[in-house]
């Protein structure tokens, strides 16, 4: 049985991704015998109707921040009771009693959701960072806005005055696709197994962020800005991947940088906050 999940609709046409999709596809794959339609369009999360299926942006809990006095004194905790990253039945009703919460937003942006965040079989739509990205969040984001130790300004020396951090208090914590469509095609992206697949994965999500329309508009880049800014978020988390990929972590910066956020920031990608190394924010 096919049901319909209740999300938060993409303003981009799911046709214009399946177009982009399968012209990206087969033009890197244009030596092989196999095509777009006859091996991929079984891995994409689908809806009753066939067709690729949009990834919501959705509320995961709650993150309080105290920082006063000396460093020792800091802290940074999950509200209690309050993640539901794991409770993937119910995800988007937790983070639509989350939405109705009277707390500042703290967004973490992503670029676009993979194989875990769909279930195939219910033809749903679970929502972003479900699978490792979601654990390392729930796990070290405390840690992550817990190191986040500007410079002062005209010198290098840290500052660790409250003036100077993310202001103390309580913020829901949103995650946000800067795509809402699997530029992946529903494949693993783990490089050490199909190398092929990051490299359309990136195409794909290069071509869909420069698309425009038929009237000149770069309607994806708009969607994403449109869905930032309608949760009017306080603190705003770049945590896209990098890795010399101009066409996503910079592209994305540029987007939210026309967006007048109060605190802008960008932090490596959750699926590498396991390494302490990368469990760090900048100020943009």
């Amino acid at each position: 049985m096919c049901k319909k999940s209740p999300i938060m609709e993409t303003g981009v046409e799911i046709s214009e991704f399946e177009t982009i999709a399968i012209s990206t596809y087969n033009k890197i794959n244009s030596k092989n015998i196999c095509r777009f339609d006859d091996i991929v369009l079984s891995n994409l999360a689908k809806d009753c109707n066939n067709k690729a299926i949009p990834c919501p942006d959705q509320y995961v809990g709650i993150i309080n921040i105290n920082k006063n006095g000396c460093v020792s004194s800091w802290n940074v905790a999950w509200e209690k009771d309050s993640i539901f990253i794991k409770d993937k039945t119910n995800r988007q009703i937790n983070s639509n009693n989350l939405q109705n919460k009277d707390a500042p937003v703290l967004v973490i942006v992503l670029e676009s959701p993979h194989q875990d965040e769909f279930d195939n079989k219910n033809k749903q739509a679970i929502g972003p960072a479900i699978g490792t990205t979601g654990k390392n969040i729930e796990k070290y984001l405390p840690q992550v806005v817990f190191n986040y130790l500007p410079s002062k300004k005209n010198n290098n020396k840290i500052s660790y005055e409250s003036k100077d951090q993310i202001p103390n208090g309580k913020y829901k914590v949103l995650l946000i696709n800067a795509i809402q469509y699997q530029c992946s095609l529903g494949e693993a992206t783990n490089q050490n197994k199909k190398k092929t697949n990051i490299i359309y994965r990136n195409d794909i999500f290069a071509q869909m962020w420069e698309y425009k329309n038929n009237k000149n508009e770069e309607i994806v880049k708009e969607d994403f800005i449109k869905r930032l800014q309608s949760h009017n978020p306080s603190v705003v988390i770049n945590a896209c991947t990098s890795n010399g990929d101009k066409h996503r972590k910079g592209n994305v910066q540029a987007a939210i940088n026309n967006c007048n956020i109060d605190i802008n920031l960008q932090s490596p990608h959750p699926s590498s906050w396991w390494n302490k190394e990368y469990r760090y924010i900048v100020k943009v």
